[in-house]
């Protein structure tokens, strides 16, 4: 179904109506238009069919009641600042552009979207989104080297000694820490400890347990 609203900035004073089947990432493009303090309300919803009718009939009724609309015409059309001539505009504009992957945002932009998404969950799928985006996109030069500054001085994580036995117990060998009880046996670190946190019995034919 689709979901007919009208925007307000928390004066409840309705300054644009339109409609969409997905409320979060609606109201969220249009704080990034109108500012963080918009406000969605839902009044209505229809079939997909009857978005644009029935739009258009909740922008006949507002404008009938006083309210200042920012619609361009009677339903379908969009905000004033998305006329048909801005958009060509846009168009224009931006088909020279590069894509922005891999470019630093200016503070301002960086501020304003941390503003507007503070507190608000990532929709469901948003991860796999961005590990598809990314995937085979190389990092910036020098991130390596920026890591390594920032956790220059920070001291390790305590290393736990690891203690190889055999199915009945009897200690075979020790390790300090899971990487090397893995790389010297030949085993999967991430299952050693789990077989050490008592997730798992045993792996690769012996148990293991912290010292």
């Amino acid at each position: 179904m689709i979901k007919i609203y009208y925007l307000h900035k928390g004066d409840n004073i309705p300054f644009y109506i339109g409609y969409t089947k997905s409320p979060k990432t609606r109201i969220t493009n249009h704080r990034q238009t109108y500012g963080i303090e918009v406000e969605m309300e839902e009044i209505d919803e229809c079939l997909n069919e009857e978005k644009k009718q029935i739009e258009s009939l909740w922008i006949g009724l507002f404008k009938s009641w006083g309210f200042d609309l920012l619609n361009k015409n009677t339903g379908g059309g969009g905000p004033l600042t998305h006329s048909k001539e801005s958009k060509d505009k846009y168009k224009e504009w931006r088909k020279d552009k590069k894509p922005m992957l891999g470019k630093k945002q200016s503070p301002v932009t960086i501020e304003r979207k941390r503003k507007a998404l503070k507190g608000r969950p990532k929709p469901d799928g948003f991860g796999d989104m961005m590990r598809e985006v990314r995937l085979g996109v190389s990092k910036p030069e020098g991130t390596g080297q920026k890591i390594s500054q920032k956790l220059k001085g920070r001291p390790s994580k305590k290393i736990r000694i690891v203690v190889q036995k055999n199915l009945n117990g009897n200690i075979i060998a020790k390790y300090n820490g899971i990487d090397e009880a893995g790389r010297k046996t030949n085993s999967n670190p991430s299952t050693i400890s789990k077989v050490c946190r008592g997730i798992f019995s045993q792996t690769n034919g012996y148990k293991w347990s912290y010292e």
